[in-house]
């Protein structure tokens, strides 16, 4: 039986400027979908400035070529209609084909701040906007006959690959999405009558129109939202991991690296009822009240009522506290009541290590799961909740092996991969960074001893990307551990500075500076990191990975590292660590390495014959989201067991022939 904890200690002191952006990164703890509205007002003159920056900093693209001012029509076009339900092909032709010499009267315009171009390709937004308006009249006129269709069924959710020929396919996409809307709004509340189908309708209306009137605002309020949209589709255009951000989203991505934020933890969604309290976060306000359930329509902030308010001012509403405090009027089964709450600091718990084991032997396994690289200033740190979680681990029980778990982790700060790296190194570098100006660094850790240094096994998938496959791959090439999981990770190998944790900023983004190399000079860029032995994940039959996204950065090598020779560090300092840290430094361990093939071999046979692992693949080839055994971790735990019997074994040979010698 496994006894599970929760981590919820540790300490840190300043977080740095580079991080490893994780690729699922938007927690939204107070809105339950992101809004691109701010207290920023930006102007023409930004792009400039912000453009220039971006150059500056970018490992690779330096200038406005032809080749980023085609990126930006593209990702521009894409932002406003990624479902391909509001152009026809035809009306994009002059945007997305260039020749030469149109490309480069448009870089000279936007050089000379004239963004005429892209005004022509609003005016083209606003007459598509207008269009679907129109139709959105024709589907409303129609509703009872969508909504009554026996057969419906929502429709593979797939993003359209392709623009459509003519209005009667763009129609017929328009009538889906509404479908595909319905479907899914059926499963917070049951549409049962006409009236609830006209409330839905016009839920559906406000939500498409909240998003087109932020394009059709560009006409009578000039500047903010295009240059918002444009710094978008610019940074974007010079690599997939390079983005500009609303003050909103950096507030958001800025509470999930630090895994916490100031508020009375609700998430909200907006359904046909009103404004609906879609979830509670563990250990808030709002979760500790225990008067606030899920399902709750809010009608009154802070005795304003809010029934018919937009839901994007609702959300702003939601920031104005008296004293810390926000009072909510909450409507359950007809019935109105009121509470008050105390907003605070709340730890996203949820997002931190958690751990537990398993017996084996006369000791235990652990089992430690890693979501992400985190940090705050309020004394959390995934690094210091390892340790701690391993502390505990080994007064349950002789902690005889330890899998750590990253399958779910989409990376975080910097630091904190080297820290959590270092738990299972001696003194040696962990990851190697290298600039536009092939400026290299040596990320070192400094520990002096391992923390943990038994068996280990690094469970991925393909969705285990950047700091986490720095952390992989570092312990991998030093033979401490091996790694067991999907054929190879995400493959990101690239470093971002970013300017979200930094409060005062006036502009938010990040932007790839350079990319990383493990001890071995290997990089995880685009190939990621490949398994030792390969045990499938539910994500194995999908289509992930830096190799199938856009704009994504070429890998390379540069020259192993497992000596340091100190060679980047001043005289006075390079002496200091010959003394303190190169007689402790971490040599490369064959042993586990050795093993790989008898395990390799093991696992195989287990999986050829088990009909469990049958039916698991079978249901993950069907995309079949009804997966409820961890086949994958149980597959690791059996390997985990191979490790440990082959250790006993080897040891006892060990000694069977010491004694031999004597």
């Amino acid at each position: 039986m496994d006894e599970a904890y929760d981590a919820k200690f540790g300490s840190v002191k300043s977080s740095p400027r580079f991080f490893y952006t994780p690729l699922f990164f938007l927690l939204i703890f107070l809105l339950k979908i992101s809004f691109l509205f701010g207290e920023e007002n930006y102007n023409i003159k930004d792009i400039k400035k912000v453009m220039e920056e971006l150059f500056e900093y970018h490992i690779e693209n330096k200038i406005l070529a032809p080749k980023i001012l085609k990126r930006i029509f593209k990702i521009y076009v894409e932002e406003f209609d990624f479902e391909k339900r509001y152009f026809l092909k035809k009306e994009l032709i002059s945007f997305l084909d260039l020749d030469e010499k149109k490309i480069k009267k448009i870089i000279s315009n936007i050089q000379k701040e004239d963004f005429s171009d892209f005004f022509v390709l609003n005016n083209s937004i606003f007459k598509a906007i207008k269009r679907a308006q129109k139709n959105r009249l024709l589907i409303k006129k129609n509703l009872r006959d969508l909504l009554e269709d026996n057969n419906l069924k929502k429709k593979n959710s797939k993003t359209n690959s392709f623009f459509v020929n003519n209005k009667k396919e763009l129609f017929q996409r328009q009538i889906e999405e509404f479908k595909n809307f319905y479907l899914e709004h059926q499963k917070i509340v049951n549409i049962d009558s006409e009236k609830k189908m006209e409330k839905l309708f016009d839920l559906y209306n406000r939500k498409k129109n909240r998003i087109e009137n932020r394009y059709l605002s560009m006409k009578e309020k000039g500047e903010h939202f295009f240059v918002l949209q444009f710094l978008k589709a610019f940074a974007k255009s010079l690599d997939i991991h390079t983005s500009f951000f609303t003050n909103e989203e950096a507030r958001e991505i800025r509470a999930n690296l630090e895994k916490e934020f100031e508020g009375i933890g609700v998430v909200l969604t907006e359904t046909i009822e009103g404004v609906m309290i879609f979830d509670l976060i563990k250990k808030s306000p709002a979760e500790d009240s225990k008067q606030i359930k899920k399902g709750d329509i809010i009608v009154f902030i802070n005795d304003k009522n809010i029934e018919e308010t937009p839901f994007e001012e609702v959300l702003k509403i939601m920031r104005e506290r008296k004293n810390g405090q926000i009072s909510l009027g909450l409507k359950r089964n007809e019935k109105i009541f009121y509470i008050t709450l105390q907003s605070r600091a709340i730890e996203m718990s949820c997002e931190r290590v958690s751990f537990s084991f398993e017996p084996f032997g006369e000791g235990i396994i652990g089992k430690l799961v890693l979501k992400a690289f985190y940090e705050n200033s309020n004394g959390i740190s995934c690094s210091k909740d390892i340790k701690k979680a391993i502390s505990i681990l080994k007064q349950k029980g002789d902690l005889q092996g330890i899998i750590l778990d990253l399958r779910e982790n989409s990376g975080g700060f910097l630091k904190q991969a080297i820290e959590v790296a270092g738990i299972f190194l001696k003194n040696g570098i962990v990851a190697i960074s290298k600039y536009s100006n092939n400026e290299i660094r040596y990320l070192r850790n400094l520990n002096g001893k391992s923390y943990y240094n038994g068996p280990l096994i690094i469970l991925t998938s393909k969705v285990s990307a950047s700091a986490s496959e720095i952390v992989a791959q570092a312990l991998q090439d030093y033979g401490v551990g091996i790694v067991v999981g999907d054929d190879r990770t995400f493959g990101k190998g690239t470093i971002q500075y970013q300017t979200v944790t930094d409060k005062e900023s006036k502009y938010f983004f990040k932007v790839t500076v350079g990319k990383y190399f493990t001890p071995s000079g290997r990089s995880t860029q685009v190939d990621g990191v490949k398994s030792d032995i390969v045990v499938p994940s539910i994500y194995s039959s999908y289509r992930i990975g830096e190799k199938y996204l856009k704009y994504s950065l070429p890998s390379e090598k540069v020259e192993a590292v497992f000596y340091d020779n100190l060679k980047d560090l001043e005289p006075k300092l390079k002496r200091i660590f010959q003394i303190n840290y190169l007689p402790y430094l971490q040599k490369v361990v064959t042993y586990w390495k050795k093993m790989v093939p008898i395990l390799q071999k093991n696992s195989a046979y287990r999986l050829e014959n088990d009909e469990e692992y049958k039916d698991y693949i079978e249901k993950i080839n069907s995309k079949d989201k009804k997966i409820d055994l961890d086949f994958q971790m149980k597959e690791a735990l059996r390997i985990m067991k191979d490790m440990i019997f082959l250790d006993i074994y080897s040891r006892y040979r060990l000694n069977e022939e010491f004694s031999k010698a004597k």
